[in-house]
């Protein structure tokens, strides 16, 4: 296997712009909306914002609960069950 070493004018490598997203941002932005989401709890239950808000709220709570390892072993050996048993 060959590697290809790349000489940079004046020994400084050009700064590389990342152009998509990657697996911490994704992350980063689920507990930005994780945070909001407990905001918007606490702020339903003290009366400070509508009841719309708290559905959605109850909404994205239950989504990530279903994307949990924890239930999705659930629900996959559930399906494993199912199958086994025709």
């Amino acid at each position: 296997m060959l590697i290809r070493q790349t000489v940079w004018p004046n020994g400084v490598r050009p700064v590389e712009r990342c152009t998509d997203m990657t697996d911490t941002t994704h992350e980063t932005a689920k507990h930005v909306i994780d945070a909001l989401s407990f905001v918007t709890v606490v702020g339903t239950l003290i009366d400070m914002l509508p009841s719309v808000a708290a559905v959605f709220t109850i909404i994205w709570t239950v989504i990530r609960i279903w994307e949990t390892k924890t239930v999705q072993g659930w629900a996959n050996r559930k399906e494993k069950d199912d199958a086994s048993n025709e």
